[in-house]
């Protein structure tokens, strides 16, 4: 993920593989501004979201893996979001 802050900071789209090992985004995913489509919706290994990932305003879509716990409270704040795809353990949504 560190290269991918460093090299590709207009980067659009983002999608990790069935396979991948990663078990989390680290908080500087905001540095991904311009990221519009995020997809992990596979992974059931990321069983939570950092909170700057709220930070991408112009994320449109969002697609979760199977294996998240909890959604941070700031989803009010992506201003862009068109398509959510949310699959969590959480019993209730945040408001």
């Amino acid at each position: 993920f560190e290269k991918c802050f460093s090299e590709f900071k207009h980067l659009r789209s983002l999608k990790l593989m069935d396979d991948s090992e990663f078990e989390a985004f680290p908080e500087r995913i905001e540095a991904l501004k311009h990221l519009r489509y995020l997809y992990f919706g596979n992974n059931s290994k990321i069983k939570r979201l950092p909170k700057s990932i709220f930070k991408l305003q112009n994320l449109q879509a969002l697609v979760t893996g199977q294996g998240l716990e909890e959604l941070p409270k700031d989803v009010r704040y992506m201003i862009s979001l068109r398509y959510l795809d949310l699959t969590t353990q959480q019993k209730r949504l945040p408001k």
